[in-house]
């Protein structure tokens, strides 16, 4: 969270992540299409934004150049030096929030606003949020609620340490590369031959859905017979385990899906299937939408939330891998118990906090 008071015509903002600023700058500039944080053209409904809600939040905020200042330069510049005269605050404070890794603006562009409903961000950690209309402090002490903008609501968060940053580490064992993961996958039988990861690359351990600060990844069932798919498959049948794990914090209705990991149509096949649940793909700047969604509901200004959110697309499971991941996630669970016990006995220091 960042306070910066007060913010006048002409005083950049200066925070912690100031690509934030390029990036809406670099949105606002381009014609006939918003673009991503790379460049690449976003496609679909993006175009069909318009100029007015693209620059919704900017002049709300009173955006200007780059910089955060009076939204009606003079006007109430003048209001707020009456007011000082007299002894009361000026209208032109303001007061800017990130959220860790903009988690409450994803679950928004994401449609992720319905008790039970759920999203999955897979990127280089792994974060599940659900929304509920009620905080439960029983059970194992880990994740953590976040307080959305709406009074009686809130998200369940179970950011785990490690994602996809998984899979800079086991590819790299067998020589492979990103774009080789689908072939990858579609390579190795569900069940990866038998081997078996438990990912929890991070030096810190895991933080949710469980805290265990000397857990760490292992590798099993290799044999000489192992091909390289395999322990990539095993990869990210792994991360779909833990995703279910975490999940299983409150999920009941549907589940969204975005981050870097659903580049990969069968990366995105493959958690549907260990999750047992249609995944409703979102992509295109998701937490740009549910700012711009939390901006329009503050001012009143009508959006459709639904055009907005809607997913590019929807991966249904397959019955019969569904199935046997069911079998293969308790499988998981027991050697995930059997991990977290030798992990206690373990000697050595604990590392410093890593992850997203």
């Amino acid at each position: 969270m960042v306070q910066a008071e007060p913010f006048g015509e002409g005083h950049a903002l200066q925070q912690g992540r100031p690509q934030i600023g390029v990036r809406a700058r670099g949105a606002e500039e381009q014609r006939g299409g918003v673009r991503g944080a790379e460049g690449e053209a976003l496609t679909g409904r993006d175009e069909r934004i318009g100029d007015g809600a693209r620059g919704l939040v900017r002049a709300r905020a009173g955006v200007q150049g780059g910089r955060v200042g009076a939204r009606e330069a003079g006007r109430e510049d003048a209001g707020a030096d009456a007011g000082r005269a007299a002894g009361q605050p000026g209208p032109l404070r303001r007061t800017v929030v990130a959220d860790h890794a903009g988690r409450i603006a994803c679950a928004l562009g994401a449609g992720v606003t319905a008790p039970g409903d759920g999203l999955l961000i897979v990127g280089t950690c792994l974060a599940s949020l659900v929304a509920t209309g009620a905080v439960d402090l029983g059970g194992e002490p880990a994740g953590l609620y976040i307080s959305t903008d709406r009074p009686g609501h809130w998200l369940r968060a179970m950011p785990a340490m490690v994602g996809t940053a998984a899979l800079d580490r086991v590819p790299a064992t067998t020589g492979a590369r990103h774009r080789d993961l689908d072939a990858l996958l579609e390579a190795a039988p569900p069940g990866a031959s038998g081997v078996r990861v438990l990912p929890y690359f991070a030096p810190s351990g895991e933080r949710a859905p469980f805290v265990e600060p000397g857990l760490r990844a292992e590798l099993l069932g290799v044999s000489l017979e192992t091909r390289p798919a395999d322990p990539v498959r095993a990869t990210c049948e792994g991360i779909g385990y833990a995703a279910r794990l975490c999940l299983a914090a409150g999920l009941a209705g549907t589940l969204a899906v975005c981050g870097g990991g659903t580049r990969s149509p069968a990366w995105t096949r493959l958690p549907a299937d260990v999750l047992g649940r249609p995944l409703r793909v979102v992509e295109g700047e998701v937490g740009a939408r549910g700012a711009v969604l939390a901006a329009a509901a503050r001012y009143g200004i009508p959006l459709d939330a639904a055009a907005w959110t809607e997913p590019t697309g929807v991966t249904e499971p397959d019955p019969d891998r569904a199935a046997y991941y069911a079998k293969g996630y308790e499988e998981h669970l027991e050697l995930l118990a059997r991990a977290r016990e030798r992990a206690r006995r373990r000697p050595g220091p604990l590392t410093g906090f890593t992850g997203c």
